[in-house]
């Protein structure tokens, strides 16, 4: 098991070295986790500001469109690590 040292990303060289290959990947699937969880969480925040603050500043309806593809492309590269992070669980269960 990784103490929490490990999981809080206070990794020092010897400990790396002493974590055996399954606790290496799973510690990279769950900051693989965290960086999603980070995304959809910044492309959200990102989304409602600008809906907020745009019209304020004077800003085109192009530029929400822009606005809302960017926020759309996080989205789905967020899924799409999700994913990919979710099949990497499924087969190490079996």
């Amino acid at each position: 098991m990784v103490d929490q040292s490990v999981r809080d990303g206070a990794l020092d060289r010897q400990v790396i070295k002493a974590l055996t290959m399954d606790e290496h990947e799973n510690l990279q699937l769950a900051r693989q986790g965290r960086q999603v969880a980070l995304v959809i969480a910044g492309a959200m925040l990102f989304w409602i500001a600008m809906q907020w603050f745009g019209p304020q500043i004077g800003l085109t309806m192009r530029f929400f469109v822009l606005i809302d593809l960017a926020v759309l492309a996080a989205f789905l590269w967020a899924l799409v690590v999700a994913f990919q992070l979710w099949r990497k669980r499924q087969a190490e269960d079996e």
